[in-house]
């Protein structure tokens, strides 16, 4: 059984109407987990700043134990998907730096599989 922890805080927030969730998966290589999650850990203040995002969240899953292992999830919630897809994944410079560095799709990537899904939603 997998469980998840949070790399850095929590954010609380308060929306109602239609959002976008967004959601994405990293398996990380072994030898590259330290410096994935350091490079996580300078994009998650930056990333809650941009217009449009009510909630940005990064987590690092641990085995039933408790230990970290290589793999991460984040939660995102944005007033558009717009405001996630271009505005924050294609434009944003803390991202264009994140994805410069973790190479996804390269053959010296730090990533082994990389997923991501989003949907549009209404917040209860």
């Amino acid at each position: 059984m997998k469980f998840l922890i949070s790399i850095l805080s929590l954010s609380i927030f308060a929306h109602a109407g239609q959002v976008f969730k967004g959601y994405a998966h990293f398996k990380v290589k072994p030898e590259f987990v330290d410096q994935f999650r350091y490079e996580v850990g300078k994009i998650i203040a930056p990333t809650r700043k941009e217009k449009g995002c009510i909630s940005y969240e990064a987590y690092q899953v641990v085995n039933e134990k408790g230990a970290p292992i290589n793999e991460f999830v984040f939660h995102e919630i944005w007033k558009t998907k717009n405001d996630m897809m271009i505005d924050h994944k294609e434009k944003a410079p803390h991202m264009i730096h994140f994805f410069s560095k973790v190479k996804v799709g390269e053959k010296d990537s730090w990533v082994e599989s990389f997923n991501v899904s989003g949907l549009e939603v209404n917040q209860l």
